[in-house]
């Protein structure tokens, strides 16, 4: 025997319009959806934020370019600040403008790697020096 479910006033709202509507109309977006739309909208903003105050690669002033255009570190990464809001993981204090070449050995994809010394508690918005580890 198959038992009714009972919807919230919300739902029924919701299919009521979804009845009388033509074909193909949409439903609403996933909260996920909705939140991944909101980080590339802070993201967007950021890097034209960070683009306009870094006019090259903070770490070699653009020496070691390739004409290769240049990235946008986060340091912490954003693996490790997965969960937390868009404005958290994302803005000017935790993203810098890097040259390939710096990006590789910042995030270790090469074999030498580099790290960042903070030489204020601004993040990447005070000045910033780049240690090479060994």
């Amino acid at each position: 025997m198959l038992r009714k479910t009972r919807r919230t006033a919300k739902q029924r709202a919701w299919l009521k319009v979804k009845q009388r509507a033509p074909i193909g109309v949409p439903s609403r977006p996933s909260r996920r959806a909705t939140d991944r739309q909101t980080h590339n909208v802070q993201k967007r903003l950021t890097h034209d934020l960070v683009w306009a105050r870094d006019a090259c690669c903070r770490y070699c002033h653009g020496y070691r370019t390739d004409y290769t255009p240049d990235q946008m570190h986060h340091d912490p990464p954003l693996s490790a600040t997965r969960g937390r809001p868009p404005e958290e993981r994302t803005n000017t204090r935790t993203c810098v403008r890097v040259c390939v070449a710096c990006h590789a050995e910042l995030t270790g994809t090469v074999g030498r790697k580099m790290t960042t010394q903070f030489l204020s508690d601004r993040g990447f918005d005070g000045p910033i020096k780049g240690v090479m580890l060994t």
